[in-house]
């Protein structure tokens, strides 16, 4: 697959998300990794009406290639591609039940989300709960990195108080449909 069929299976499924009601107005954000690079959301961006001129170019260690300025989460994507270097895509959405059900769990755990059936658990395996950190401080992203390598066999994780984030793996075979 080459880089502009990547890119476009990026905005393909940032719009899907919102088609599906998933995201709302300026909530969550998406990014892709093609080799050492980063194309991300960029900040205010619409995901419904995303298109290449909203995604900004970054390299691995938060260096601004090309575009405007990405999402302010930027520093929360790049943590989970440097603990999971697997990961070849990051969907980091706001829904809102899933940040209402967030608050009423007493803290982190490894299953924040029981499988009540064992559709549901093969389809999304345990959900840890991991910390929240605000994205402008330096240190709490090691400490974020660190959470999320403890969290590598998971495919998905819920951010304490916050939000659900999916790294999605590459080679998964998650094409347009």
């Amino acid at each position: 697959m080459n880089q502009v069929d990547t890119i476009q299976d990026l905005i393909h499924y940032s719009r899907m998300l919102y088609e599906r009601h998933l995201v709302h107005a300026e909530g969550g954000n998406t990014s892709i990794r093609i080799g050492d690079e980063v194309w991300i959301s960029r900040t205010g961006s619409v995901l419904g009406w995303l298109k290449e001129d909203d995604l900004t170019r970054m390299s691995l260690t938060g260096d601004v290639i090309g575009g405007q300025k990405p999402s302010k989460e930027w520093p929360m994507h790049l943590a989970i591609y440097n603990a999971r270097p697997d990961a070849g895509a990051i969907i980091h959405l706001h829904p809102t039940y899933a940040i209402a059900y967030s608050t009423l769990l007493p803290g982190p755990c490894l299953d924040a989300v029981p499988a009540y059936s064992s559709a549901l658990y093969r389809r999304a395996g345990q959900v840890p709960m991991i910390d929240y950190y605000p994205v402008a401080i330096r240190a709490q992203q090691r400490a974020l990195s660190a959470d999320i390598q403890r969290c590598r066999g998971h495919r998905h994780f819920d951010l304490d108080d916050h939000d659900l984030a999916k790294p999605v793996a590459r080679g998964t075979g998650a094409r347009r449909r």
